[in-house]
Formats: structure tokens, C-alpha cells, sequence
């Protein structure tokens, strides 16, 4: 049985109703293509941008990667950038992609997925979202004003 360490308030019961962790204990079966110590690397099953679609898991369950320690960050970054480079090897794309929301599952992971220059899904993604922002624009008064509620956020 795998080790999962729990960390953070949630409104569901302990780790029996969370996907990952459950994976993580060996009760829900995956393909897994990595692990190390603090994570573990599995195919998406419904993935939305390309087949070989990866899932980062840290194996301590928290709801955002920016809620685990300095060094488990890390650890789960670092397994991030060796996910990258086996699809840069595998698959070799122009790009690879990450993407983090946590709305799906309540428990961190990054995805990780090969792109190209002309991928339909994400190439047109970016389109609608570029032409929105850059159409729109951004005043150089707001781009002030967001640095400097983005610098007051900063941390100790």
C-alpha cells in the first residue's frame, strides 16, 4: 500500500472520495509512466488535447501544487520536467504543454502534454484567447494597477 499524506480542509470525506489518492493506494487501477518518492506520472484516461496526455500527482494530497511545501514543489516539478523530456522523446513535439486548474479533482497535478504549431485544440485555444485579450487590450494603467496588487499579494 502506497503512502498518501492528507494536508488542507476539504468539504468531502478524507481520501475515500478523492480519485488520486485512491490510484495512489492501488484501489483504482492506471497507467502509470513515472514515480518517484513524492509522485506519480499516469496516462489521462479522457484526455482533451492529445493521447498521450500525463497527470503529475504528488502523492501528498492537497487541493493546489502551490500548497505543498517548498521541496515537495519541487519534487513535483522536477517529475513535471521528466514527463516533459519522455514526451519530448517519445512523441517529439514543437512544444510541451502544462496546464494546472484542479477543478476536476480535488488534488494537485499537472498535465502535461506534447502540442504542435498547427494542433487544432490548443493552437485555437490560444487564438480566441489572444484575440480577445489583444483586441480588447490593456491599458498601460492597468497593467500598473495589476502589478501592484499582484506585488501587495506577495508573501513574506
Amino acid at each position: 500500500m502506497k503512502k498518501v499524506i492528507l494536508k488542507g480542509n476539504y468539504n468531502y470525506s478524507g481520501m475515500v472520495e478523492c480519485l488520486f489518492c485512491r490510484i495512489l493506494r492501488g484501489e483504482i487501477e492506471s497507467k502509470k509512466v513515472y514515480e518517484d518518492e513524492n509522485n506519480i506520472a499516469i496516462l489521462d484516461i479522457n484526455p482533451r488535447m492529445h493521447e498521450c496526455q500525463v497527470l503529475v500527482i504528488p502523492k501528498t494530497h492537497v487541493k493546489q501544487f502551490y500548497e505543498l511545501s517548498d521541496e515537495e514543489n519541487a519534487s513535483l516539478f522536477k517529475a513535471v520536467k521528466e514527463v516533459a523530456i519522455m514526451i519530448n522523446k517519445a512523441y517529439n513535439p514543437d512544444f510541451v504543454s502544462l496546464f494546472s486548474r484542479g477543478m476536476g479533482v480535488p488534488h494537485a497535478h499537472i498535465l502535461v502534454s506534447p502540442a504542435w504549431r498547427n494542433d487544432i485544440i490548443l493552437t485555437g485555444f490560444m487564438l480566441n484567447r489572444m484575440n480577445i485579450f489583444f483586441n480588447a487590450g490593456v491599458s498601460p494603467q492597468a497593467l500598473d494597477t495589476i502589478a501592484e496588487k499582484l506585488k501587495n499579494a506577495k508573501g513574506p
